[in-house]
C-alpha cells in the first residue's frame, strides 16, 4: 500500500480512505490522537499518585472513554482533604479549554477555589500538596507530610 501525502487524505471521503488509505491519518487527526495518548497517560499517573495517598485525600475522576454523568466542564479532578478542595484539569500540549470549561473555572476562581490547568503531571502533585496541605509541616509518622505526598513511586 502507498502512503498518500497528508493534502490527498484530506480531500479524501471516509470511504475512500478506508479502501486505497486504510489507516492512514492526516497530520491533524496524528495530533489528535497523540493528544488524547498523552492526556490519558497524565491521567493515568494523577489517578494513580491520588490512590497512594488515599489516607490522606478523597478524590473524583470522571473516565476519559464514556460521555460524562457530571456537570459537563467539569475539571478532570477534584480533589479534597478535610479542610480544602481544589480542582486539576489536564490539557495536552495542544489541548485547549472548552466554553464549558473555562465558564466552570471562571466560576470556580470566582469562588476563590484554587483551580489547575497544566500539561505537567508534578506541577499537579505539588499545586494540590499545596492547596490541600498549607501547612506543609504536618506531620505523618517521622516525616513532614509534604515528603511523604511527594515522594516518587517506588
Amino acid at each position: 500500500m502507498q502512503i498518500l501525502p497528508d493534502n490527498i487524505l484530506k480531500c479524501m471521503n471516509a470511504e475512500d480512505r478506508r479502501l486505497y488509505a486504510k489507516g492512514q491519518l492526516t497530520a491533524e487527526q496524528a495530533i489528535e490522537r497523540h493528544c488524547a495518548h498523552e492526556e490519558k497517560e497524565l491521567h493515568k499517573n494523577f489517578e494513580n499518585w491520588c490512590l497512594r495517598h488515599r489516607h490522606y485525600l478523597g478524590y473524583s475522576h470522571s473516565r476519559m472513554d464514556k460521555a460524562t454523568t457530571t456537570k459537563v466542564g467539569l475539571s478532570d479532578f477534584h480533589v479534597w482533604s478535610a479542610k480544602a478542595h481544589c480542582f486539576v484539569e489536564f490539557k495536552s500540549e495542544h489541548g485547549t479549554l472548552s466554553k464549558a470549561q473555562e465558564a466552570f473555572i471562571g466560576e470556580q476562581e470566582r469562588l476563590g477555589v484554587p483551580v489547575l490547568v497544566t500539561t505537567d503531571y508534578l506541577k499537579a502533585i505539588n499545586f494540590v500538596t499545596s492547596a490541600l496541605f498549607p501547612d506543609q509541616m504536618a506531620m505523618v509518622p517521622g516525616k513532614p507530610l509534604i515528603e511523604v505526598l511527594t515522594e516518587p513511586a517506588t
